[in-house]
């Protein structure tokens, strides 16, 4: 999806900084020339551009989650925070993150959020000649269990995961920086985003 190629790399800047500095400290401004993962884990500190299984997994989020915000929306953005990957096997490339798709309005020149679906978990990838496909996915399931449905998902990379999750100042600004990127590419009229009902419009 091209609206979305670009998320990626603002994402995995975010997440850097909100790493380094501690879960209670405001993420740096991300760069949009960035297009390097956040190495969250020792399996892989991605070298190579990783279009292909990112555009399979907006895909996937845009249409496969993006249902649960119904379709009376002017937008259907995925934002989210890539937490691992694993890429050693090519029938089973891993990619752990915190999966978010957030459905927007709009008033004259400002985004107004309608809604948001958290979504966060494992996709397996399958890798192929024209690049990605989606095999599965495991989804950590809210409720009574989150905690035990989180460890069991994440493995080794829970804790990571809590710190993004649990972060609403980090998740703000990662979703003022992505709506910036996804305007500014696309060409859009937007000039403010309305994060919540009870929120002023900030300046995207």
């Amino acid at each position: 999806m091209k609206q979305t190629k670009h998320l990626r790399a603002i994402a995995s800047v975010l997440l850097a900084a909100f790493v380094a500095a501690g879960c209670n400290n405001t993420p740096a401004e991300p760069s949009a020339n960035d297009d390097t993962l956040a190495p969250m884990t020792e399996i892989e500190e991605a070298q190579e551009p990783l279009v292909s299984w990112q555009t399979v997994i907006d895909e996937y989020l845009t249409k496969e989650i993006g249902q649960r915000l119904g379709l009376d929306n002017t937008l259907i953005v995925p934002c989210y925070t890539v937490l691992a990957v694993d890429s050693s096997d090519a029938n089973d490339y891993r990619v752990w993150g915190d999966w978010r798709v957030v459905a927007y309005s709009d008033y004259k020149e400002t985004l107004i959020t309608s809604m948001e679906t958290f979504a966060p978990g494992l996709f397996h990838l399958k890798k192929t000649a024209g690049g990605f496909e989606v095999v599965k996915f495991d989804e950590v399931e809210e409720g009574r269990a989150i905690d035990e449905n989180a460890q069991r998902v994440f493995g080794q990379y829970n804790e990571a995961f809590w710190k993004v999750y649990e972060n609403q100042e980090y998740n703000d600004s990662l979703r003022l920086a992505t709506m910036a990127e996804y305007v500014r590419k696309n060409n859009l009229p937007y000039t403010k985003l309305q994060l919540n009902s009870s929120d002023i419009a900030r300046e995207l």
